[in-house]
């Protein structure tokens, strides 16, 4: 006699193989084998992208970016009011309303913004003021962002290094696409205080993406030439300057 069919139907078959995988699946063998197969996946990952970076062209300032770049952000008229502020005072009083750290954190970022601010009824005569203390914020908070990320960096992996500036370089271009959608076309001439003020965090936005441009170049020549970059950048920030 010939052996028994174990299974009467291909279905009988399929369905008791998916059990049997279904009981392996959970044994502590097979976790392990699953786990440290997930890791080797993630490790490959993560050395292809750092290769990806290394070799990656560095990315070109697009002309509107480079054109925002140059544009003055306050006025020689304001000049006090942005060195305050870039020696790290953050407390400004527009008519009755007293401004300070926490409300300037909230104007160097995308809209919408404190309406006790942007309803202020005669803001065109305000805004010279509130642009250096925003300009000479934005100066100050940049200048220590910056030495912190030098000191973290001295004992950071390049690929860590790499990976954070390109990532730095991503984010600003997303924010620079979502300030100036919310611009849109508009005249200067018809913007609200809330768009004077998206317009000031879009041309700082658009003096990092140069910043993160230069960064990333000098990068390739290692972090000697990267240090003297950045070190070079704060020099001339520290400066007596409104434009």
């Amino acid at each position: 006699m010939g052996r028994r069919a174990k299974y009467y139907t291909l279905a009988d078959k399929a369905n008791a193989r998916k059990i049997q995988r279904a009981k392996t699946k959970h044994t502590p063998e097979s976790k392990a084998q699953v786990s440290a197969g997930g890791r080797a996946i993630a490790r490959r990952k993560a050395e292809n992208r750092r290769q990806y970076l290394k070799l990656k062209p560095i990315p070109v300032v697009p002309k509107p970016v480079r054109r925002h770049s140059w544009a003055p952000m306050s006025w020689m008229q304001w000049r006090s009011v942005y060195e305050r502020f870039h020696q790290g005072e953050d407390t400004l009083f527009l008519n009755e309303l007293e401004l300070v750290g926490d409300d300037f954190a909230a104007l160097v970022q995308l809209p919408p913004y404190c309406s006790s601010v942007t309803s202020l009824a005669n803001f065109n005569d305000l805004w010279g003021e509130l642009s250096a203390a925003l300009h000479g914020y934005m100066t100050s908070r940049y200048i220590q962002e910056t030495e912190a990320r030098a000191n973290r960096m001295k004992s950071a992996r390049d690929s860590d290094i790499r990976e954070e500036l390109w990532e730095q370089h991503r984010t600003l271009t997303k924010t620079w696409n979502d300030l100036t959608d919310f611009l849109g076309v508009k005249s200067i001439l018809q913007y609200t205080l809330s768009e004077l003020i998206a317009m000031i965090n879009m041309q700082w936005t658009s003096r990092l993406i140069v910043f993160a441009v230069e960064d990333l170049e000098a990068f390739k020549g290692g972090r000697v030439c990267f240090l003297r970059t950045s070190t070079d950048r704060l020099w001339e920030m520290g400066l007596p300057r409104t434009t």
